[in-house]
């Protein structure tokens, strides 16, 4: 199994790195949580961390936990971050924003910024594939080759805890979740020019604020 290679960060480092971005900034942001199964909308659901990944020379990343059973940011940490992911200037790549922003916003960071999502990328380029459009099968499909993560430590503790994905302990977490985040940001730059030499940059505006009026639509129950 191949892997990119990436660099962590302290959580103070990369709210420093959050701060000084400039409206030309792309960091990409996957959060974990509670099993996908549950409703975020309604707070059945919920984030319990954030993975953060960008480029500066290398791969810069990290998971900072919230709502993990221990070892997480402090009180301090986490307001910190969330305000410099809220006030962030530049572009968030997601892999299906519709959850993501929604999963960060139980994690009190209400995101209105610029964002790409994936996901919606991908399908642009090719409606029919890949057949799955998740993370690991656009990443396998677009960057070619083995880059999928080792999730096998992972599954086995969730299936110890009965599928409580939120209690799974943060340490453990952290490896798994980061590169995620770090896929995202190498599944983004590899279609960004593809995309973009055939969609005016106008029509993915429209695109993300219609994301942005369906979620408003759910959380009224529509």
């Amino acid at each position: 199994m191949s892997q990119i290679s990436y660099r962590t960060l302290e959580c103070n480092e990369m709210i420093a790195f959050l701060e000084a971005a400039t409206a030309d900034s792309i960091f990409a942001c996957d959060t974990e949580g509670t099993n996908i199964a549950l409703d975020y909308r309604d707070g059945t659901g919920y984030g319990t961390g954030i993975s953060l990944a960008f480029r500066f020379g290398e791969i810069l990343t990290g998971y900072y936990p919230y709502r993990h059973p221990a070892n997480n940011l402090d009180p301090i940490q986490q307001q910190r971050l969330c305000n410099a992911i809220t006030n962030f200037k530049g572009w968030l790549i997601m892999h299906n924003a519709k959850h993501e922003l929604v999963a960060l916003k139980t994690l009190g960071i209400d995101y209105k910024g610029k964002f790409y999502d994936t996901l919606l990328l991908c399908h642009l380029l090719n409606e029919i594939l890949p057949y799955t459009n998740s993370l690991n099968g656009c990443v396998a499909y677009y960057l070619k080759g083995d880059l999928s993560k080792d999730d096998s430590v992972v599954k086995t503790i969730v299936a110890a805890l009965g599928g409580q994905w939120h209690l799974i302990p943060a340490d453990i977490m952290a490896p798994y979740a980061t590169y995620d985040a770090v896929r995202a940001l190498a599944l983004f730059e590899f279609i960004e020019p593809l995309v973009f030499a055939g969609v005016p940059r106008t029509y993915l505006d429209r695109r993300q604020d219609f994301i942005i009026f369906i979620l408003k639509m759910e959380s009224r129950g529509l």
